[in-house]
């Protein structure tokens, strides 16, 4: 829903006012080069804010008229009159380029000569940048400005530059619905100042948080080395630039309200419709950024160049800081356990590492750093995913791990590798993905806890009469590895051995209890037997001993079984009936 239109002239007339200071609209800038052929800045941007005035008022050209039925007319720039003072447009000045793409692209291009007028932009020549950090652009105690301009303000800005002129209405009314739009607001957004490329304050890492520069120097790093082609030539990449970044920003109540929390910094997009941070491109539909326009000054005769160049780095320096760098962590997410028949699951995280790389097909599983081929052990079990992991997110490669043939205790040490599938000058890129220990052995130990009982109930209704009697003993089975599965306790080859005073043979039955999580669990050894008889407290008991095997059936059907030792349960059995006494008046 819109917001009440009612009022539009005294809504603009008080803005007006409020820009009364404003330096005088002049005509449109409709000259794109000087009388020396050099570019004017005022063109392009005359150009982008022409558009995006007819896209909100309708109305182009910018037409104010003198009230009256024989009122004059006049057409103004439709630039804000605050940016034409701002930038001091009026005089002039001229630019070097006029790059109509984001700062990701022209900071993320390889040049083949220091001369950015020269440049032939193709795909071809791009990094694949699509990393993100809106505070670290603009160069420190460098002179900077960001201006906005809305609709309104445009609009109001020429009003009160030109005395006893009008808008007619309708333009009005349709510049204030579209600042009025509950949904979402579309601003022009001018910045000037010196630009630092994102790409070498990775590689540099000087105004980078030390938790941080590893991960940045990997991500540029691997930027470079996909865009590596072997041979002579002078390839550079910007590594600043003093001039004017325009782009059209339309942001919802939402992001308004972060911009808002965020207005201590100055925040500089440098992509279009997507954004990406550490490696995640996050396409974010209601924060659209367009029509974005790099001016690049034109150097001043006995000043400092307005360009700054850095050579691209030779593959050895590439190649020692991506593996030197490499942000990767694993994991056996299960356990350190091995289950000597199956393929043990291990994970390993990458951080920064770019979307491009997060797959099987650019990457080889090897065993060491010195390995010549993949490994027989390691494999991949999946395609890579993208998740997130302490509020980042990373590459998590699933890689299987499948133990040797034999059965044979002992702990397994591995540093597993992630080598390049593609070689650039003979030379691979070699990712160490970390250390884990792996215990192997034959299958599940069985440690006893504790044991209660004998428990004894009555069996009602019996004839003759019996008694039900329990012993429930709790047992720590470990290294059983992630299943779950009751029924893979096998417990036939359990006895209870008391031949003595035993009537009928027991029975056996297992149970899990507590968490199902981890390598270990605790096993519940419940024993039943039926005693023919009653049994009254108090009464006697005799030990005999639990003998046999518990045995546990593996995933893949093989059969482990672990000796019951040192076990014994207290049997009851009725105290013998004493001979009552005699009467005292018949004693002798």
């Amino acid at each position: 829903m819109h917001k009440s239109v009612c009022c539009v002239p005294a809504m603009l007339a008080g803005l007006a006012m409020a820009g009364s200071a404003a330096a005088q609209s002049p005509a449109p800038f409709s000259a794109r080069l000087n009388s020396a052929s050099q570019p004017l800045l005022s063109y392009p941007i005359e150009q982008s804010f022409t558009e995006y005035v007819r896209d909100c008022s309708g109305q182009i050209p910018l037409t104010i008229r003198r009230p009256g039925l024989l009122g004059s007319t006049r057409q103004v720039s439709a630039i804000d009159p605050r940016i034409i003072g701002r930038l001091n447009l009026t005089a002039n000045p001229t630019i070097l380029k006029d790059l109509e793409m984001s700062l990701g692209r022209v900071f993320g291009h390889v040049y083949s000569s220091r001369d950015v007028s020269a440049a032939t932009f193709e795909n071809k020549n791009f990094l694949r940048l699509t990393y993100e950090d809106r505070d670290k652009i603009l160069q420190p105690g460098f002179p900077s400005t960001r201006l906005e301009a809305s609709c309104i303000s445009i609009l109001a800005g020429a009003l009160s530059a030109n005395a006893d002129f009008a808008f007619p209405t309708a333009t009005l009314q349709a510049a204030l619905e579209a600042e009025s739009r509950s949904d979402s607001r579309s601003t022009m957004e001018v910045v000037r100042g010196r630009f630092n490329s994102p790409v070498w304050e990775m590689w540099d890492g000087s105004t980078i948080e030390n938790i941080d520069r590893a991960r940045h120097k990997f991500y540029a790093g691997i930027l470079f080395w996909d865009w590596y082609i072997p041979g002579p030539g002078n390839r550079s990449l910007l590594e600043y630039f003093d001039g004017t970044v325009i782009y059209r920003q339309t942001r919802t109540e939402t992001d308004q309200q972060t911009d808002a929390e965020a207005s201590g910094r100055l925040n500089i997009p440098m992509f279009t419709a997507a954004a990406s941070v550490d490696g995640e491109l996050r396409q974010q539909s209601s924060y659209a950024l367009e029509d974005f326009h790099v001016l690049i000054d034109t150097p001043r005769t006995g000043a400092p160049a307005t360009t700054g160049w850095r050579a691209f780095p030779d593959l050895a320096a590439i190649v020692a800081a991506v593996e030197n760098a490499s942000p990767a962590e694993l994991s056996a997410p299960d356990g350190p356990m091995i289950d000597p028949t199956q393929p043990k699951m291990l994970h390993a995280d990458i951080q920064s590492l770019p979307a491009a790389y997060c797959n099987r097909s650019s990457w080889q599983v090897r065993d060491s750093r010195s390995a010549t081929g993949p490994s027989s052990q390691l494999a991949f079990a999946s395609d890579p995913l993208q998740v997130r992991k302490d509020n980042l997110t990373v590459c998590r490669f699933q890689i299987s791990y499948t133990p040797t043939a034999s059965t044979t205790t002992g702990d397994v040490a591995l540093t597993p590798f992630l080598a390049s599938a593609n070689e650039k000058s003979q030379q691979r890129l070699w990712l160490k993905l970390g250390d884990v220990t792996l215990t192997r052995n034959a299958g599940p130990e069985l440690h006893r806890l504790s044991q209660q009982g004998p428990s004894v109930y009555p069996v009602n209704g019996s004839i003759p009469e019996a008694s039900d009697i329990q012993w429930s003993i709790r047992f720590q089975l470990r290294n059983i590895g992630s299943y779950n599965d009751t029924d893979r306790i096998i417990l036939d080859n359990l006895r209870l051995d008391c031949a003595d005073v035993m009537t009928n043979g027991a029975e056996f039955a297992a149970t899990f209890d507590g968490p199902l999580t981890g390598s270990s669990r605790t096993l519940v050894l419940t024993i039943r037997n039926r005693f023919q008889g009653a049994l009254a407290t108090p009464f006697d008991t005799v030990q005999c001993p639990v003998t046999g095997e518990v045995g546990y059936r593996s995933p893949s059907g093989a059969m482990l079984w672990r000796r019951v030792e040192n076990l014994t349960v207290n049997f009851p059995q009725p105290r013998p009936q004493q001979p009552m006494a005699a009467p005292a008046a018949n004693r002798p």
